[in-house]
């Protein structure tokens, strides 16, 4: 009991949905968060890139021409930031070869190669002092018809705190969330596998008793394997319920024949052979009819389905080994395989063929074919005798062959063929013709 428990746990369809569930949660989940650093990495850039060219744009307009013909920057018209030593605000301009830097760069020296394309704007990154990081952006400006070159930076820094900030924020909302989602995750598959209790429940309900009936509302992805698993079990009822009368009928059956042996024993010294063959004979059949009956299968076994054109030849061989006459066997057969077992079909075509093989004169036809509604049409016709309409409704009633008419003969023709149609719920009916007989059998697929 504890290595099924184990077994069972470990081999749970529904801890592994959980286990996968988890796993794409958590990748979904890592690959939001990468995408979400990358996305406000790119925008921080974004935004100081296009604050940097608002600057630059300023800084064109603070410019005022000296009285000595020089340029000056009117710190006035400037943020103050620019005023504190490396406060991560900064700026130079090239006016010829006049340079205005901001107070906020002091000494610090800068590379040499910040020229400004000639058209638009160029942005990049250096290594401030203290470990800044700088965004930068050059610039080309006309001021009164002098050309004039903006180069401005600044510190990342402090947007890149307030970033990790909101990362990690992120991060632990997250965080916290995945034990919410994983337990609504939970509440979910079972709700979902609730189905597999209820059909548990109706498989328990066999055992104890009661009828088979599954749940009607199933998912699509169960209701197939539900509908073979109840097909499966209605078919080994059938066929123990079937075995069942069998064994009852035949229990039923000996009673005479028994009986009467036992009469021939009690009263005769020396019984003559004459007499026991009957009795023995009586036993055989019914004991094979009912071991016949018994052994109907009802529906197909995997590999076990009827191919037409494949078994039926097998019959034929075997008639004409049996009877010595000539008798010309017309076979209209469909193409692949129908849908019922082999062994009650060649039960049910071979006592069929037979019957009509020992009473034809020349001739014997079989038929099958689909119909419309799907359902299988069977025909065997002879030209022997045929019967009258009262025989038919007898043979159709007693399900005995055209040659038992006695009493003594139990019946393994018709009675067989007739058990091997309603086990599959079809129809059988005999008709009489000018010559011969015609036995027209319907199966539904």
């Amino acid at each position: 009991m504890k290595r099924r428990l184990f077994a069972t746990s470990v081999n749970s369809l529904e801890n592994k949905l959980q286990r996968q569930l988890f796993l794409g949660l958590s990748v979904v989940l890592i690959l939001v968060l990468v995408i979400l650093h990358l996305s406000v990495q790119q925008l921080t850039t974004r935004f100081v890139a296009s604050r940097l060219q608002h600057d630059a744009e300023s800084l064109v307009a603070a410019l005022q021409p000296s009285n000595s013909g020089d340029w000056q920057m009117d710190t006035t018209r400037l943020a103050s930031i620019y005023e504190r030593p490396f406060s991560g605000h900064y700026y130079r301009v090239q006016i010829g070869q006049t340079s205005i830097r901001s107070r906020s760069l002091w000494d610090l020296p800068l590379p040499q190669d910040l020229t400004a394309p000639a058209q638009g704007h160029r942005t990049g990154h250096l290594d401030g002092p203290d470990g800044q990081e700088w965004i930068t952006l050059s610039q080309s400006f006309q001021r009164s018809g002098q050309s004039l070159q903006v180069w401005i930076a600044e510190d990342l820094r402090p947007l890149r705190t307030l970033q990790l900030r909101f990362e990690l924020g992120v991060s632990l909302l997250v965080t916290l969330s995945i034990p919410v989602l994983l337990y609504l995750q939970k509440l979910i598959i079972a709700r979902q596998f609730g189905v597999f209790d209820e059909l548990h429940a109706a498989l328990r309900a066999i055992h104890e008793g009661r009828a088979l009936k599954f749940p009607e509302d199933l998912p699509v992805e169960v209701a197939d394997l539900v509908a073979e698993i109840e097909r499966a079990l209605l078919r080994s009822a059938t066929q123990l319920q079937r075995s069942r009368t069998a064994v009852g009928n035949l229990a039923h059956e000996l009673k005479r024949p028994l009986h009467s042996l036992r009469w021939l024993a009690e009263h005769h010294e020396q019984v003559p052979k004459q007499e026991l063959l009957p009795l023995y004979q009586q036993l055989q059949n019914l004991v094979t009819r009912e071991l016949r009956r018994a052994a109907i299968s009802g529906s197909p076994s995997p590999g076990k389905r009827f191919h037409p054109k494949e078994d039926l030849p097998v019959l034929e061989t075997l008639l004409r080994r049996q009877y010595s006459k000539e008798i010309a066997l017309s076979l209209e057969l469909p193409d692949g395989s129908l849908p019922y077992d082999r062994d009650d079909m060649l039960e049910l075509i071979g006592n069929l063929l037979d019957n009509a093989w020992r009473f034809a004169r020349t001739r014997v036809t079989l038929h099958i074919h689909r119909q419309e509604e799907n359902n299988v049409a069977l025909t065997i016709e002879d030209d022997g005798p045929g019967l009258s309409n009262e025989d038919c409704q007898l043979l159709s009633q007693r399900g005995v062959s055209r040659d038992e008419a006695s009493d003594q003969h139990q019946g393994l023709g018709l009675h067989i063929c007739q058990a091997v149609v309603d086990s599959y719920g079809g129809t059988m009916t005999l008709q009489t013709q000018r010559a011969g007989l015609k036995i027209c059998v319907t199966l539904p697929a």
